[in-house]
């Protein structure tokens, strides 16, 4: 059962209709046949579930219970032990058994939040996944070393060469989610040739395995943008590249590109290249064609100028403005290296990362919870069986503990929520700076225009109260946070974890400073996007034809009643308060 997105609607349809329409080709060109008939050689109902997930219309991910996680994973379970060959696999339980783990700890890879990756990446295909998961093991094991096997990969397991190669960015994680809530890798295309496989390969397996660290990612999938300037059609001297060199090493990296995409613990939704108009797009298709086999479906092709590429990709809800890469074909670091900063920090401070909070209601509890399903009383358990339920019993029983860690640590730490990357349907402020291609900015907008109205004709107390229902909605309903921007750091923290003073005591209870922090901002939301409805009325207004003319006279510009203050439309600023200066519309 797919799973239908807010706001899509037919946007895949029209998407199309428009390419049509502006097209005047009937067929696809030549280069492109083997990508469309591996679209359309699928049936009917694949072949649009696939369009319409490409698009950010639909997510393809099954609905989840407790009860369908529970049986999954026993047959996840069942397929691993019919496979013969997977010597990595049998070395880390040779490893967990050799290092006399007591009976209250579980291995690494027999914990259910990480084959519960694998499940996911492969729609609950369970054979698919027991394949991916043993060859995603020898593949690590190769790359890393057996510490892979025991543990999640750190910064530090990368060699200085490799760190300098992901310091350069040509693999970057976008800070933030398409329209749909899944993850954006954007590769910069270039003529490096001086970088060994092995590298490039280590460096993939990491920016995979980071960004499929949260439920979400896990069930959403990753879109893939390798974007080409036009350096692509030159080597660093300015000449022409050798057409024979140049294939033979894009061949190189797209294979290193695909062993990676096939092993790691996340599927792909969608690939876009991004192509300059060149004699060589020929090339890369014949390289791509080879390549992508079961993704060729999933891949559609660009070819223009840079805006126009741009303009291509924000088609599929892709937020351009953080595409990594300049007109010229340089690349953009200082996302990247804000993001190199948190991760060294938060594998140093495990317990300051956190992605959502274990409750009863959260897609992580539930990954934990699923296990506890009792035995029907009487029935006889097949060695195997009892095997299995015996590891869960044992891994149950260690996240209880490593919870009631968790929990004593930050109780005595007081330590804050750092967010790597937002939630589709977290709320952000950040302070000058617009965010409307943060998705859950954009329904947080559509909210407080639903109830504006509501909002304007009512007292105080109703606005109040109706601020609050906005919030309840959010965090209950959405499974939303609100973070906030520390600029300090630069990195996003969950408003509810920030250590405040002042509490306000009301009829209903409590109110802890940080939810009266929240009050204030969504109320300041409120005010500003009434202030930017105000004005975009006012530009309505038509200008005469003497407009062009005004002021000629020598008078100075009109002061606006705002006195020293300052308004524009697109980005709401205010100095009444605080709070004023955080963006959201």
């Amino acid at each position: 059962m797919r799973r239908s997105l807010e706001g899509g609607g037919n946007q895949a349809e029209e998407h199309d209709q428009i390419e049509r329409q502006q097209s005047p080709r009937t067929e696809p060109p030549a280069q492109y046949d083997e990508f469309s008939k591996a679209l359309w050689n699928l049936s009917f109902n694949d072949r649009n579930a696939i369009i319409e997930e490409i698009h950010g219309v639909t997510c393809m991910a099954p609905d989840e219970s407790p009860e369908f996680l529970n049986a999954a994973l026993y047959s996840l379970n069942h397929e691993l032990n019919q496979i013969e060959d997977k010597s990595a696999y049998n070395l880390a339980q040779e490893i967990y058994r050799s290092n006399n783990y007591g009976a209250d700890q579980c291995a690494f890879v027999n914990t259910d939040k990480f084959r519960l990756r694998f499940l996911r990446s492969e729609l609950f295909d369970v054979k698919k996944a027991a394949a991916r998961m043993v060859k995603y093991l020898d593949l690590v094991c190769e790359a890393y070393g057996e510490y892979a096997l025991i543990r999640p990969f750190r910064l530090s397991d990368l060699t200085r060469e490799e760190m300098s190669f992901l310091r350069g960015g040509d693999y970057q994680l976008l800070p933030y989610r398409d329209r749909s809530g899944r993850r954006i890798l954007c590769i910069v295309t270039n003529n490096r040739d001086d970088i060994p496989a092995k590298t490039r390969l280590k460096v993939l397996i990491y920016l995979w395995v980071v960004a499929a660290d949260d439920v979400e990612s896990q069930r959403n999938g990753m879109i893939v943008i390798s974007y080409s300037g036009p350096k692509i059609t030159t080597d660093e001297s300015g000449h022409w590249v050798n057409s024979k060199k140049h294939k033979k090493f894009h061949q190189s990296r797209v294979k290193t590109h695909v062993i990676v995409v096939s092993a790691v613990p996340m599927r792909v939704t969608a690939v876009h290249f991004c192509l300059p108009l060149s004699t060589l797009v020929q090339v890369f298709t014949q390289i791509y064609k080879m390549a992508m086999g079961p993704w060729s479906s999933r891949v559609k092709f660009h070819m223009g100028e840079s805006i126009e590429l741009r303009y291509q990709l924000k088609g599929y809800g892709i937020p351009v403005e953080l595409i990594p890469a300049t007109d010229t074909g340089n690349v953009k670091q200082q996302n990247l290296k804000q993001w190199i900063k948190l991760r060294e920090y938060v594998e140093m401070n495990p317990h300051s990362l956190r992605r959502v909070s274990l409750s009863s209601n959260s897609d992580d509890a539930m990954d934990y919870e699923h296990t506890s399903s009792s035995i029907p009383q009487g029935y006889v358990l097949s060695q195997q069986q009892q095997q299995y339920y015996q590891m869960q019993y044992i891994q149950q029983y260690q996240i209880q503990q490593q919870e009631q860690q968790q929990l004593q640590h930050q109780q005595q730490q007081d330590k804050i929520c750092i967010v790597e990357c937002p939630g589709s349907c977290d709320v952000v402020f950040r302070r000058g700076k617009s965010m409307m291609y943060h998705p859950g900015n954009a329904m947080f907008q559509s909210l407080i225009q639903s109830r504006l109205e509501e909002h304007d004709n009512t007292n105080q107390a109703g606005r109040i109260a109706i601020v609050i229902s906005l919030i309840q909605y959010i965090e209950r309903e959405k499974g939303g946070r609100f973070l906030t921007w520390d600029s300090k750091n630069n990195w996003w923290l969950d408003m509810m974890t920030i250590p405040m003073s002042g509490s306000h005591y009301s009829p209903v209870g409590i109110i802890q400073a940080q939810e009266l922090e929240i009050q204030a901002k969504v109320s300041y939301a409120f005010r500003d996007f009434k202030k930017k409805m105000k004005t975009q009325q006012d530009l309505q207004v038509s200008l005469s034809s003497t407009y062009a003319f005004e002021r000629q006279d020598g008078s100075g510009k009109k002061r606006s009643k705002g006195g020293s203050g300052s308004s524009c439309i697109d980005v709401i600023c205010s100095d009444s308060s605080e709070n004023a200066g955080d963006l959201l519309l």
